[in-house]
């Protein structure tokens, strides 16, 4: 009896100790691909909410002193659901900087920006407009379109245009996980961050030059039948989306590409760093990324200004602006 009771904790100690170190989970279970597709479709889903936190490096491989040395953080929240979104860049090159704070509510047909940080960069190339652009100072624009005389037609149109390219978008990111080379998808071993960060998996998507060239070319031709097929989207934007399609089959896409992305006990990605190489006009140019993601379910919002800090741009003000 004492060694049937001995062996049974040992057991359970044990199965115990596995769960801990991820050992025999749900994500164990499921292929590299299986594991990619449910991560990235958790982020593009029409309910999806989250936060999320980059910072890029920019390397063009040329001196440039607008773009030497280039950083871009990105911060800010999703609420697909709600069509509410905040983001807040910050770009830093060798001579310049700025930060502008921006919050999208597609549902209000709202859209606020606090233009304070790039205000001094805009008077250097238009001094005239001081005394009009320092009312803007340390205050929220808000863009609207009952501030504008917009015919209803067009803007109905428009309003066709973005709902369906919206829904173009999340069908074309699960055309993208699925058509994905299995083989470019693999799992690696938990690491020194995976256990800073509490990941139970690791994923790391590689795709050549070659496998780059192919998914954008079965990509531009999967959007180029949607949108063709689509008989609510106005003709002329149809005409103007489907040639530029058309056009963009000749460029290479990525000249490679790397992506490792550390996923939580749900599958969802909470730390991913990327690396993407491109060559465009002839030059190279390598993109560094680290993006970190968080509270799935419940997106916290932070750009929340009373209306006394906002100030609407109307077609006034526009005109004014014009006349500098």
């Amino acid at each position: 009896m004492l060694l049937s009771k001995t062996k049974y904790l040992v057991i359970t100690s044990l199965a115990a100790l596995l769960a801990a170190c991820g050992g025999d989970s749900d994500l164990d279970k499921k292929s590299a691909k299986t594991l990619y597709q449910e991560a990235t479709q958790q982020l593009y889903a029409k309910e999806a909410q989250f936060n999320f936190k980059a910072d890029a490096k920019v390397d063009i491989g040329i001196e440039n002193p607008f773009l030497t040395d280039l950083k871009v953080k990105l911060s800010g929240a999703v609420n697909n659901n709600a069509q509410r979104y905040e983001l807040i860049p910050e770009v830093e090159a060798a001579i310049f900087n700025f930060k502008l704070p921006i919050l999208v509510d597609a549902k209000k047909k709202d859209l606020l920006l606090n233009p304070t940080n790039i205000i001094d960069t805009a008077l250097m190339f238009a001094p005239q407009a001081n005394s009009e652009l320092q009312q803007y100072k340390n205050k929220f624009v808000r863009f609207s379109t009952k501030n504008f005389e917009i015919d209803e037609e067009d803007m109905a149109k428009v309003i066709t245009v973005v709902s369906e390219v919206v829904e173009m978008g999340y069908a074309t990111m699960n055309e993208f996980t699925k058509i994905i080379p299995e083989t470019s998808i693999e799992k690696i071993e938990l690491n020194e961050k995976a256990k800073q960060i509490n990941a139970k998996a690791i994923l790391k998507v590689r795709l050549d030059e070659q496998q780059s060239k192919e998914l954008q070319q079965h990509i531009n031709t999967y959007l180029y039948n949607q949108v063709a097929e689509n008989e609510k989207l106005p003709e002329e934007f149809k005409e103007g989306f489907m040639q530029g399609l058309l056009e963009a089959n000749s460029d290479t896409g990525y000249e490679s590409s790397e992506s490792v992305l550390y996923l939580n006990d749900k599958g969802q990605i909470i730390h991913e760093n990327d690396v993407f190489n491109y060559e465009i006009e002839g030059e190279k140019v390598s993109i560094s990324m680290t993006i970190d993601y968080s509270n799935y379910g419940k997106a916290s919002f932070t750009i929340n200004p009373s209306e006394n800090q906002i100030i609407d741009f109307t077609e006034e003000k526009m005109r004014s602006l014009q006349r500098m």
